[in-house]
C-alpha cells in the first residue's frame, strides 16, 4: 500500500491512529501534518483539532488546549466569522463541531484544574449542542465550586437528554436532590406504578 500523500488522506490516517489510541504516533503525524499544511484555515483547523486530540491522549493538556483554541479560531475564519472581541474560550460556539471542540477544551481546563475556564468553555456551548457528557461535566464543576442550584439544573438537563445517565443521578443524590427522571422509573426500567 502506498503512503498517503494528500492532506485529506493524512487526516484520515491520523483519525485511524486516534481511534486505535496510538496517541504518540498520531502526535508525530500531526506535527508533520501541521508543518506541511498551508494556511488554508479549514484544512489547518482540522489538522490542529486532531493534533490536539493526540496531545490530550498523551496527557499533554496544556498544549492540547492551545491547539483546540487555534482549531476553533481557524474554523471561524474559514466560515467568514468577523466578530470583534476575539475567539476566546467565552465566545459562543457557532455549530455542533465547534461545540465538540469547546467540550474538548473544557476537558483540558478541568484536567489542568482551571475550573473557572472549564465552566466558561462549557457555558459558551449553546443549549442545543450541550451533550449529556457536557452537562454532567458542567454539573460536576458547579457542584465542586459550591454552585448547587446550577449543578442541579445542569444534571437535570443531562437526565432529560439521556434518562439512563447514571452519573447525573449519582451527582444529584450527592447534592441531596431527588432526580425526577430516576424517581419516575422502577427497577425494570418501566414507568413506576402510580
Amino acid at each position: 500500500m502506498a503512503a498517503p500523500n494528500s492532506t485529506p488522506e493524512l487526516l484520515e490516517q491520523m483519525r485511524g491512529l486516534l481511534d486505535g489510541e496510538l496517541y504518540e504516533s498520531a502526535a508525530i503525524l500531526g506535527s508533520l501534518l501541521l508543518a506541511r499544511t498551508s494556511d488554508e484555515a479549514a484544512e489547518r483547523g482540522a489538522a490542529q483539532a486532531l493534533y490536539a486530540d493526540a496531545l490530550f491522549g498523551k496527557g499533554e493538556h496544556k498544549r492540547a488546549r492551545a491547539h483546540y483554541r487555534q482549531a476553533i479560531s481557524r474554523r471561524r475564519v474559514a466560515q467568514g466569522d468577523t466578530r470583534e472581541g476575539g475567539y476566546g474560550v467565552a465566545a459562543a460556539a457557532e455549530d455542533e463541531e465547534e461545540a465538540r471542540l469547546q467540550l474538548r477544551e473544557a476537558r483540558c481546563c478541568a484536567a489542568l484544574d482551571e475550573v473557572g475556564a472549564a465552566i466558561t468553555a462549557l457555558e459558551a456551548i449553546p443549549q442545543q449542542w450541550r451533550t449529556p457528557r457536557a452537562l454532567v461535566m458542567l454539573g460536576r464543576l458547579y457542584k465542586n465550586t459550591g454552585l448547587k442550584r446550577n449543578a442541579v439544573h445542569a444534571l437535570e438537563a443531562a437526565l432529560a437528554a439521556e434518562p439512563l445517565c447514571l452519573e447525573a443521578i449519582e451527582l444529584l443524590a450527592q447534592l441531596g436532590a431527588a432526580p425526577a427522571a430516576a424517581m419516575a422509573m422502577d427497577v425494570d426500567g418501566g414507568a413506576a406504578a402510580a
